[in-house]
Protein backbone atom coordinates (compact mmCIF):
# COMPACT_ATOMS: atom_id res chain seq x y z
CA UNK A 1 0.00 0.00 0.00
CA UNK A 2 1.20 2.99 -1.05
CA UNK A 3 1.85 6.54 1.15
CA UNK A 4 -0.90 8.05 -0.67
CA UNK A 5 -3.53 5.45 0.03
CA UNK A 6 -2.72 4.99 3.52
CA UNK A 7 -2.80 8.29 4.24
CA UNK A 8 -6.13 9.04 2.13
CA UNK A 9 -8.00 6.02 3.88
CA UNK A 10 -6.53 7.03 7.40
CA UNK A 11 -8.04 10.92 6.67
CA UNK A 12 -11.33 9.37 5.90
CA UNK A 13 -11.83 7.55 9.31
CA UNK A 14 -10.62 10.42 11.15
CA UNK A 15 -13.15 12.70 9.41
CA UNK A 16 -15.95 10.52 9.92
CA UNK A 17 -14.79 10.17 13.45
CA UNK A 18 -14.75 13.83 13.28
CA UNK A 19 -18.33 13.87 11.92
CA UNK A 20 -19.56 10.94 14.53
CA UNK A 21 -17.90 13.37 17.53
CA UNK A 22 -19.07 16.56 16.28
CA UNK A 23 -22.73 16.34 14.64
CA UNK A 24 -23.42 12.66 14.84
CA UNK A 25 -23.80 12.64 18.31
CA UNK A 26 -26.13 15.98 18.35
CA UNK A 27 -28.13 14.64 15.42
CA UNK A 28 -28.58 11.32 17.07
CA UNK A 29 -28.40 11.56 21.42
CA UNK A 30 -28.65 7.65 21.70
CA UNK A 31 -25.72 7.37 19.03
CA UNK A 32 -23.22 6.63 21.89
CA UNK A 33 -25.89 3.24 23.05
CA UNK A 34 -25.94 1.80 19.58
CA UNK A 35 -23.04 2.85 17.15
CA UNK A 36 -20.16 1.05 19.31
CA UNK A 37 -22.08 -2.27 19.54
CA UNK A 38 -22.70 -2.14 15.59
CA UNK A 39 -21.98 -5.83 14.73
CA UNK A 40 -22.42 -6.10 10.49
CA UNK A 41 -19.96 -3.01 9.64
CA UNK A 42 -17.99 -4.25 12.50
CA UNK A 43 -17.30 -8.05 11.25
CA UNK A 44 -17.09 -6.60 7.61
CA UNK A 45 -14.09 -3.93 9.00
CA UNK A 46 -12.73 -6.86 11.21
CA UNK A 47 -12.66 -9.19 8.52
CA UNK A 48 -11.08 -7.17 6.09
CA UNK A 49 -8.10 -6.21 9.05
CA UNK A 50 -8.22 -10.15 10.22
CA UNK A 51 -6.85 -11.18 5.83
CA UNK A 52 -4.50 -8.28 6.17
CA UNK A 53 -3.27 -8.71 8.85
CA UNK A 54 -2.83 -13.11 8.41
CA UNK A 55 -1.22 -11.48 5.16
CA UNK A 56 1.33 -9.77 7.48
CA UNK A 57 1.44 -12.92 9.72
CA UNK A 58 2.20 -15.33 6.54
CA UNK A 59 5.10 -12.89 5.15
CA UNK A 60 6.84 -13.16 8.65
CA UNK A 61 6.75 -17.66 8.49
CA UNK A 62 9.70 -18.29 6.86
CA UNK A 63 12.19 -21.41 6.94
CA UNK A 64 11.29 -23.94 9.03
CA UNK A 65 7.59 -22.10 9.77
CA UNK A 66 6.74 -21.95 6.34
CA UNK A 67 4.66 -24.78 6.58
CA UNK A 68 2.39 -23.30 9.37
CA UNK A 69 1.17 -20.54 6.52
CA UNK A 70 -1.26 -22.22 5.41
CA UNK A 71 -2.54 -22.83 9.20
CA UNK A 72 -3.22 -18.95 9.21
CA UNK A 73 -5.79 -18.79 6.30
CA UNK A 74 -7.76 -21.65 8.25
CA UNK A 75 -7.63 -19.41 11.22
CA UNK A 76 -8.38 -15.90 9.60
CA UNK A 77 -12.22 -17.61 9.48
CA UNK A 78 -11.71 -19.53 12.53
CA UNK A 79 -11.38 -16.20 14.23
CA UNK A 80 -13.94 -14.41 12.58
CA UNK A 81 -16.67 -16.59 13.61
CA UNK A 82 -15.51 -16.81 17.53
CA UNK A 83 -15.42 -12.83 17.35
CA UNK A 84 -18.73 -12.87 15.96
CA UNK A 85 -20.01 -15.05 18.84
CA UNK A 86 -18.08 -14.04 21.97
CA UNK A 87 -16.70 -10.39 21.31
CA UNK A 88 -18.90 -7.03 21.84
CA UNK A 89 -18.24 -3.69 20.24
CA UNK A 90 -17.51 -5.47 17.59
CA UNK A 91 -17.21 -1.82 15.36
CA UNK A 92 -14.74 0.31 17.46
CA UNK A 93 -12.48 -2.76 18.46
CA UNK A 94 -12.65 -3.28 13.94
CA UNK A 95 -11.70 0.73 13.81
CA UNK A 96 -9.36 0.02 16.27
CA UNK A 97 -7.56 -2.84 14.09
CA UNK A 98 -7.85 -0.95 11.17
CA UNK A 99 -5.72 2.26 12.42
CA UNK A 100 -3.31 -0.39 13.96
CA UNK A 101 -2.85 -1.55 10.80
CA UNK A 102 -2.51 1.75 8.59
CA UNK A 103 -0.28 3.76 11.15
CA UNK A 104 3.01 1.15 10.62
CA UNK A 105 2.38 1.79 6.72
CA UNK A 106 2.06 5.73 7.29
CA UNK A 107 5.54 5.72 9.23
CA UNK A 108 7.30 2.77 6.99
CA UNK A 109 6.10 5.42 3.91
CA UNK A 110 6.76 8.84 5.72
CA UNK A 111 10.31 7.28 6.63
CA UNK A 112 11.14 5.73 3.00
CA UNK A 113 10.42 8.96 1.34
CA UNK A 114 11.87 11.52 3.63
CA UNK A 115 8.50 13.59 4.78
CA UNK A 116 8.97 16.66 6.07
CA UNK A 117 8.27 17.53 9.34
CA UNK A 118 8.25 13.48 9.68
CA UNK A 119 9.06 13.68 13.72
CA UNK A 120 5.80 15.80 13.96
CA UNK A 121 4.05 13.21 11.32
CA UNK A 122 5.40 10.49 13.77
CA UNK A 123 4.07 11.78 16.55
CA UNK A 124 0.71 12.22 15.43
CA UNK A 125 0.33 8.76 14.34
CA UNK A 126 1.66 7.35 17.56
CA UNK A 127 -0.73 9.07 19.55
CA UNK A 128 -3.39 7.95 17.26
CA UNK A 129 -1.85 4.26 17.59
CA UNK A 130 -2.18 4.55 21.46
CA UNK A 131 -6.13 5.72 21.00
CA UNK A 132 -6.38 2.62 18.55
CA UNK A 133 -5.16 0.26 20.75
CA UNK A 134 -7.59 1.22 23.84
CA UNK A 135 -10.11 1.07 20.85
CA UNK A 136 -9.11 -2.44 20.54
CA UNK A 137 -8.61 -3.11 24.49
CA UNK A 138 -11.18 -1.24 26.11
CA UNK A 139 -13.94 0.17 23.64
CA UNK A 140 -16.25 0.70 26.30
CA UNK A 141 -13.99 4.04 26.98
CA UNK A 142 -14.91 5.01 23.11
CA UNK A 143 -18.72 4.71 24.13
CA UNK A 144 -18.52 6.51 27.50
CA UNK A 145 -16.43 9.33 24.97
CA UNK A 146 -18.93 9.74 22.51
CA UNK A 147 -21.96 10.17 25.65
CA UNK A 148 -19.60 12.63 27.76
CA UNK A 149 -19.56 14.29 23.79
CA UNK A 150 -23.02 14.27 23.54
CA UNK A 151 -23.76 16.33 26.86
CA UNK A 152 -20.76 18.49 26.76
CA UNK A 153 -20.41 20.55 24.07
CA UNK A 154 -16.98 21.75 25.16
CA UNK A 155 -15.65 18.13 24.93
CA UNK A 156 -17.22 17.60 21.74
CA UNK A 157 -15.82 20.69 20.21
CA UNK A 158 -12.77 19.75 20.86
CA UNK A 159 -12.66 16.42 19.94
CA UNK A 160 -14.31 17.16 16.76
CA UNK A 161 -11.74 20.06 15.86
CA UNK A 162 -8.87 17.46 17.14
CA UNK A 163 -9.77 14.49 14.59
CA UNK A 164 -11.04 17.03 11.82
CA UNK A 165 -7.33 18.57 12.50
CA UNK A 166 -5.64 15.05 12.29
CA UNK A 167 -7.87 14.40 9.24
CA UNK A 168 -6.21 17.46 7.05
CA UNK A 169 -2.83 16.62 8.30
CA UNK A 170 -3.69 12.98 6.81
CA UNK A 171 -4.89 14.48 3.66
CA UNK A 172 -2.43 17.26 3.15
CA UNK A 173 0.27 14.34 3.55
CA UNK A 174 -1.72 11.62 0.53
CA UNK A 175 -1.78 15.30 -1.37
CA UNK A 176 1.91 16.35 -1.19
CA UNK A 177 3.77 13.76 -0.78
CA UNK A 178 2.80 11.17 -2.48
Amino acid sequence: MTLRTAAILFAALLAIQAWVFGAGVRRWPGLWKTLPRQRVPGILIGAVCLVWAGNEVQIMLEGDLARLQTVIWWLVPAVLLLAWRFLDFLLVRALGGLVLLLIPVLLLEAFARHLPLRPAFSALCYVLALAAMVMVAAPWHYRNLLERAATTPRLRTGLATGLGLSATVMAAVATFAG
